[in-house]
Order: structure tokens, then sequence, then C-alpha cells
């Protein structure tokens, strides 16, 4: 007994010191080499000693809920690790280094707070799904439907044009926005950008080279269809995650996302001007989404919120008081554009239900989080990562509903479910385990 408890106190202290090294690189990325080129979007830098001691106490909380999340052996627990990772823990180094007040730090404390405490507390619920003779068949016709179906769509409304410039995406976005596309492109595409890549990777691991490179293929058509860099970002992820680190995923990622902070100072440092990875990863994916997230805070803590008009409610005849989208309120006030703004976790919650959201969102992720965990029980590793990365981004820079909906959590979700398992006797091999132990007792349910 007491050799494991030495052996999870030196766990801890490793994955704590590995938090803190990230933490320590990723303010450093903020300071000098998101600041000076971002500051007109309200990335500044307006340090305070006091802050910086509040964000600090802030981040040894949520490392020891973070650590905490390790144990809890689910599928789910690499959402929650990195939801803490590219949003809570840069929210912490926004707030440390910013001008953002200190009410609004204290909603963002408690609501990743509450976030991880319902995510490590809430159990897991065995009930029944209908039951899958062959789940491979049911797999294979759902991404030969998702392709010729994103083929169609790239063809009629695109002429099967690639694009490779990141740097012209709005031209592409605006192309888009003046066509007079049907509404379900517009729920199939995000869709399909997800599947995808699941399929890519799935394909890529069993060496089926032919229909992997197709699946790339069809990826890079969809973002010449609209120009979403997130099309082409899960793609590379799914791919260096496949023969990069192949295996242990949850354990490197900490070290995988220091090692990208480190390598955007060096470039950053080596090129004396803008680190073109600070620019894509951590200024868009990290600090844009906390500083919209104090943008609709700031908003709605003057003006009333908007329970849930401009989102589910409005299929069920309610209108919102306001009378053009939340986004584009937040856009002309902030930005003088007439754009849209999309909102970060916090944010979105606040617009709706005000400082009541903290009773609400964070028991609601973990509830949506424990039906993922059934539907991805046994899947593969690797998969799990890429769907893990596509589903933080989703939630990090949407709202709740729409990630659920439009971007098909629940619908992809379910698609896993049926994405062909690893057997019993495959998971107990890689943990070393007997084929006879009880599974549930290896996944902690």
């Amino acid at each position: 007994m007491n050799d494991i408890k030495k052996i999870n106190v030196k766990r801890n202290a490793k994955y704590f010191f590995g938090l803190t090294l990230y933490k320590i690189s990723l303010d450093i990325v903020y300071i000098f080499f998101v600041v000076p080129y971002y500051s007109y979007i309200g990335l500044n830098y307006a340090p305070s000693f006091s802050k910086y001691i509040i964000g600090m106490l802030f981040f040894i909380i949520i490392s020891i809920q973070t650590i905490k999340t390790f144990s809890k052996n689910r599928p789910s627990r690499m959402i929650v690790l990195m939801i803490n990772l590219i949003y809570f823990l840069p929210g912490i180094t926004y707030y440390s280094f910013s001008a953002v007040n200190t009410n609004y730090f204290i909603l963002f404390s408690i609501y990743s707070i509450l976030f991880n405490f319902w995510n490590n507390i809430l159990p897991f619920i065995n009930f029944e799904l209908p039951k899958v003779r062959n789940r491979r068949i049911v797999f294979r016709i759902t991404i030969v439907l998702i392709a010729l179906g994103a083929l169609f769509i790239v063809g009629k409304y695109n002429n099967f044009r690639l694009h490779f410039n990141l740097f012209k995406v709005y031209d592409l976005r605006a192309i888009v926005r003046e066509m007079n596309l049907p509404g379900i492109v517009g729920y199939f595409r995000p869709v399909a950008t997800s599947i995808i890549p699941i399929g890519a990777v799935y394909y890529l691991k069993r060496k089926k080279f032919i229909i992997f490179l197709l699946l790339v293929f069809i990826q890079l058509l969809l973002f010449a269809f609209g120009g979403h860099k997130t099309t082409i970002f899960i793609l590379i992820v799914a791919i260096l995650a496949v023969l990069i680190l192949k295996k242990d995923y949850i354990n490197k990622t900490i070290p995988s996302l220091t090692l990208i902070n480190i390598i955007a100072i060096i470039e950053g440092s080596v090129k004396q001007d803008l680190s073109t990875i600070a620019a894509y990863i951590h200024r868009r994916n990290m600090f844009t989404t906390n500083s919209l997230s104090y943008l609709y805070y700031d908003y709605f803590s003057k003006n009333h919120p908007d329970y849930l008009r401009q989102s589910i409610l409005r299929h069920l005849g309610f209108g919102s008081t306001y009378n053009i989208p939340i986004h584009q309120i937040i856009s002309e006030v902030y930005f003088g554009g007439t754009g849209g703004a999309n909102n970060g976790m916090v944010g979105d919650a606040f617009a709706n239900f005000g400082w009541a959201c903290l009773l609400i969102y964070p028991l609601m992720f973990a509830i949506v989080f424990r039906f993922f965990d059934y539907c991805t029980i046994e899947i593969d590793e690797g998969i799990l990562f890429v769907v893990s990365v596509i589903f933080t981004i989703n939630f990090v820079n949407s709202s709740f509903f729409t990630v659920m909906g439009t971007h098909g959590f629940l619908v992809i979700t379910m698609f896993l479910y049926f994405l062909p398992k690893e057997t019993y006797r495959e998971i107990n091999r890689k943990k070393g385990l007997t084929y006879g132990d009880n599974f549930k007792k290896q996944f902690g349910l």
C-alpha cells in the first residue's frame, strides 16, 4: 500500500511539474509573441502583481483538479484535459497579464472549478443502447455516404477547387456567404469535416493507404469550400497523432502542448517577427476564445441575458428581444464590424443565463460527457484523441447547443458507437491484464 502511495505521489508530482512548465511557457508566448501583434483586438498587456498571485492560486486549484482527471479512466477525460489546457489555463494567463477585471475572473474561476468538479464526480450510468451485430458494416456505409455527400457538395457548389493559402480564407468565406446554399449544407459540412478525419485515422492505422489518401483529398476539398482553418488543423493533428504520438496519448498531451509553446518561442525569437504557430494556435484557439468570453461577459453584465431565445428555444417559437444575432452585436459594439464574434465557453453561458449559468452549464457538460463515455468505450486510442481535439475546439469556440446540433456532437458521438471497437483481449493485452479481468473495473466505471 505504501508503495502504491509513493507511486501516486510521484506520478502526481510529474503531472504538476508538467502543468507548471506548460503555464510558464504559455505566459511567455502571450507576453512576447501575442501581445505585440494582437493588442488591437483586446489581447493587451496590463500586468498586476495582485492579479498574477490570484491567477497562480487558481492555477494550483485547476492543476489539482486536472491531475484528478487522469485517474478517471474514461474516454471523456481527454476532452476535459484538453479544455483545461487550451481554454482554462490560457484564461489564467489572459487575466494575469491583461486588463480583464476581477469580477469576470471570479465567474471564470467558479465555472472552471464546477466544470472539473462535475466531470470528476458524476458517475457513469450503464444504460443499454441497441445492440449492433456488425458495427463494421454500419461504419463503412456511414463513411461512404459522408464521403459521397461531401464530393457532391464541393462539386456542385465549388467545382472541386482546391485552395491552400491560409491567408485568404476570409475570401473563401465571403464567396460561400454570397451563395444561396440550402440549410442542409450548413449542417452537413461541419459533421463531414469531423467524421472524415476520424475515418482517415482509422484507415491509416490499418494501413489502408488508398482509402486514407482519398479521405484526405476530400477533407482538402472541404477546406477550399468555406476556408475554415479548423478543417485543415484537425487533419494535420490527426495524421501527426498517428505518426508521432502512436500510443499513450493522454500522458503525452501536456508535454506535446508545452513543446508547441517552446517551438513558438524559438520561431518568434529567430524571426524577430510574428510567430506563425503563435498566430494560428495560441492566438486563435487559446487567447481569442478567452478574450471573446470576457467581451460577452462585459456586454451582458450591462444587458439582460437572452435565455436561449436565439438558441434552441427559437425552434419552439420563442423570440429574442435582440433583433440581430448576438455574435453580430458583440462584433459591432467591440470591433466596429458587421461580422460575427464567436463566443467562448464562459461567454456563451453568461450571455444566456448570467450568473445563474454556474448552476446549469458545468453540469450539462458532465451529463453529455457521460453519454460520450458510453458510446466510446473500447474505442481506438488514436481515434479518441482526434475526436477529443475536434470536440474541444468546437466547445471553446461555439455555443453549447450549437456544438450539440450544428457541429454534430450528438450525431458524431452516436457514429462512434458504431465504430469497430477493440476487443476485450486487445485492450487487456495493451494494459498487461489477463483476459478475465473485469472490464468496467479497468475503466474506473
